[in-house]
């Protein structure tokens, strides 16, 4: 298969707009999300405390599992053992004072949102694209529907959160490997036409 970015230097991304197949929709839409992302560890000996503890804040108790677990505002995604990365659509100050304020002596918050980058994927061909790619069954059969697993897309590393529907999900990349992401899911994506927007 040739390769659709061979003109560009390895570090560079696709350009944002179409890519592929010129379908109407798309078959993929990828695009990044302005949200914070911030990493809660629970001290040792402390994960159930500090799970009540976010839980009286942000009214659900985030799991202790590979797992998305959605509030009103912050949603928590299970990374490790007493670790979750929590996402927000607000400012990451404002994400980590409330995870302070919510976990007191039980943890420490770690700002992430300079070195993490959450992409969103939708359009009717996802889930050929998230098969094509990750060596995990996500079918609804197999996976629960908020299994959140982290895996690796060639040789990326990512976390996988599933969205509202079988064909959107959402991707926490290293920003370090941004374009090394981009270049393979547009390039992926592109039989069933991609259309990319950073």
């Amino acid at each position: 298969m040739a390769d659709l970015f061979a003109h560009l230097p390895a570090s560079k991304a696709p350009a944002p707009g179409r890519h592929g197949a010129p379908i109407d929709p798309p078959g993929v839409t990828i695009a990044t999300q302005d949200v914070a992302v911030v990493t809660v560890i629970a001290r040792p000996g402390r994960a159930e405390a500090a799970i009540a503890g976010l839980a009286a804040r942000f009214g659900a108790a985030p799991r202790d599992a590979a797992v998305l677990t959605r509030t009103e505002t912050v949603d928590f995604v299970g990374i490790a053992p007493g670790r979750w990365t929590a996402l927000a659509a607000e400012p990451s100050a404002t994400l980590v004072a409330a995870l302070e304020d919510a976990l007191g002596e039980t943890g420490y918050v770690v700002d992430q949102s300079g070195g993490q980058v959450v992409l969103a994927l939708d359009g009717p061909a996802v889930p050929d694209l998230l098969t094509k790619l990750v060596a995990i069954d996500l079918d609804p059969v197999a996976a629960p529907l908020d299994a959140a697993p982290t895996t690796v897309l060639a040789h990326v590393g990512a976390t996988l959160l599933p969205g509202g529907t079988a064909s959107a999900w959402r991707l926490i990349v290293g920003r370090s490997y941004l374009a090394a992401a981009l270049r393979l899911l547009v390039a992926s994506a592109a039989e069933r036409g991609c259309e990319l927007r950073v």
